[in-house]
């Protein structure tokens, strides 16, 4: 298993290792380095995370639905010393069972912080969900249709396509939806080109003094 670093080395100068976040959802918090650029917010697929690049940080916060990332991004927004430029979300297997109403209603408070954050000059990219062909059918059209709503309820969010079913390899758990580490590295390395091609074509499009 990939290292995973607890919350309290989050402080670190180099943290190349997903921070891992569990316990009550209620007393959940983001806390970032002031010189940060990028932050992934995830659930429990995010842990195995490592290979970090300088100035990002990774945040997995286990059975994470959209409206814990919107508390969390909520303390983002407050944060007027950090130097965020990109927020990355990689959430959504766990509304898999969830009725479509909750769902879109917490992507729209999503867009609503995600928009605000545009604002405020911080770029967010959603990433789409990527489930195994394992998964039970009821299950994959759910996933299907949330990875529809992340490009319809969040337009104002860069879109990264999930990896295809037979692409993804998830642990042997009883879970069964927990992918293991070649399926987490290779999502993450397409994040992580996309990103980096983004903030470099930002950063050419700055004016000069």
């Amino acid at each position: 298993m990939a290292a995973v670093a607890s919350e309290s080395v989050a402080v670190d100068k180099r943290l190349d290792v997903a921070v891992y976040h569990d316990g009550p959802k209620e007393n959940w918090s983001l806390r970032l380095r002031p010189s940060t650029s990028v932050v992934w917010i995830g659930d429990s697929n995010s842990r195995r995370i490592r290979n970090v690049p300088i100035g990002w940080e990774v945040h997995a916060y286990s059975g994470a639905r959209f409206s814990h990332i919107v508390q969390l991004l909520r303390q983002v927004v407050n944060n007027s010393l950090l130097e965020l430029k990109t927020v990355i979300i990689a959430a959504g297997i766990n509304h898999r069972d969830d009725g479509d109403h909750r769902c879109v209603a917490q992507l729209r408070e999503l867009h609503a912080v995600v928009n605000f954050l545009d604002n405020m000059g911080i770029h967010t990219t959603v990433i789409g969900v990527s489930y195994p062909t394992t998964l039970g059918e009821s299950a994959q059209h759910q996933i299907d249709k949330v990875n529809k709503w992340l490009q319809d309820e969040v337009p104002t969010a860069n879109y990264i396509a999930p990896l295809r079913s037979n692409e993804v390899n998830v642990m042997r758990d009883k879970y069964g939806i927990h992918h293991d580490v070649g399926t987490v590295d290779c999502i993450f390395r397409t994040a992580v080109a996309v990103c980096t091609d983004a903030q470099q074509q930002d950063n050419q499009q700055e004016p000069l003094d």
